[in-house]
């Protein structure tokens, strides 16, 4: 398998068992990214290599910020802890990730109905307001920061958007059959 990782470091700091089977996954456009069957279960391992989004510091916020996307109530693949606490793995100089297996299978825009359109368009507002709140833009983090530091809440006791609701209560984003999108 070309650009393997390494498996037996990886999955020992994350106790995830024994590798039975690790493919590659086709999709994806800055990391590599892994099916990972162990023996304790199925997982998405991400190789983050782009070498602007690979510091460890940086994958770390953007999973602290995954896990505030979760509390929200976003379909999101939180990353895995290790046994450490951390949610970044890096053997080799080479940093890693691992996340829990969501089955299912990327899709082209053209093999979307309108409906479906519609719910992903949905999901991706919903993401983008969310992201917004956990995850400010530099401008924004700091006037924001400013203001709650005024107030003396910190940016993680804000309390969360809701999820924009239907008519009939429901929220919009999330429909039956919905699925977490798989973190690629």
């Amino acid at each position: 398998m070309p650009h393997a990782p390494p498996l037996g470091a990886l999955l020992r700091q994350y106790a995830a068992g024994s590798a039975l089977a690790c493919d590659p996954v086709d999709q994806g456009l800055l990391n590599r990214g892994y099916r990972l069957r162990t023996t304790r279960g199925r997982y998405f391992l991400k190789h983050h290599f782009d070498p602007e989004t690979a510091a460890p510091e940086a994958i770390a916020r953007q999973h602290r910020a995954t896990e505030r996307l979760a509390d929200l109530g976003v379909p999101v693949a939180p990353p895995l802890p290790a046994q450490d606490g951390r949610t970044v793995a890096v053997v080799g100089g080479h940093a890693y990730a691992l996340h829990p297996w969501i089955e299912g299978r990327h899709r082209h825009g053209a093999q979307l109905t309108a409906e479906q359109c519609g719910r992903l368009g949905a999901l991706l507002g919903l993401v983008h307001a969310s992201l917004e709140r956990v995850m400010p833009v530099q401008g924004g983090e700091r006037a924001g920061r400013s203001a709650r530091a005024a107030r003396g809440v910190r940016a993680e006791e804000s309390a969360p958007v809701p999820a924009p609701r239907t008519p009939g209560g429901r929220a919009r984003a999330h429909t039956e059959g919905a699925r977490a999108p798989r973190p690629h």
